[in-house]
């Protein structure tokens, strides 16, 4: 059976692209697992004018020949997606990292088998913490979700 720890709802900027939104929740009672429902939206920027700016900005960031990449290129490249990663700390260590392109991702933490790029690890109690690495938002606003559910014995086990 799951039990709600918390829920967190970000709305963050293209302003905050490269940097990270982190929060804390309390773990108050040994649970067989964590579970981390992490989502966000929207996933893409569509609009193909910006895109191709930012592309175009790229390039000449990275010291390229603008004259070595067509519009149209560019623009079979649209869209752009936004790209958020997590990492979870408990409280007696850094537990890992996860940096899919799915916007909806679950995340499991627990002793015996958390999800791949994460340790396995007890459930401590105290309080641990969950950071949305903002590697790449180009819309004006990303909104995000996560809840934290922790997993208990259930009476039949």
């Amino acid at each position: 059976m799951l039990e709600k720890i918390e829920e967190f709802n970000w709305v963050v900027t293209k302003e905050q692209s490269k940097k990270h939104v982190v929060d804390t929740f309390e773990v108050k009672k040994a649970y067989k697992k964590l579970i981390f429902s992490c989502s966000y939206s929207p996933k893409y920027l569509e609009d193909q004018q910006e895109c191709l700016k930012l592309m175009r900005e790229a390039i000449e960031k990275a010291g390229l020949e603008q004259t070595d990449f067509s519009d149209i290129d560019l623009i079979e490249r649209v869209p752009l997606a936004n790209h958020i990663s997590w990492s979870i700390d408990s409280p007696k260590e850094w537990i890992g990292t996860k940096h899919k392109h799915n916007p909806n991702q679950i995340l499991t933490i627990s002793p015996e088998k958390s999800t791949f790029g994460f340790f396995n690890t007890p459930i401590y109690e105290g309080q641990w913490r969950i950071t949305a690495s903002l590697n790449a938002i180009l819309t004006d606003e990303v909104e995000i979700h996560v809840l934290v559910e922790g997993e208990i014995e259930d009476e039949m086990d």
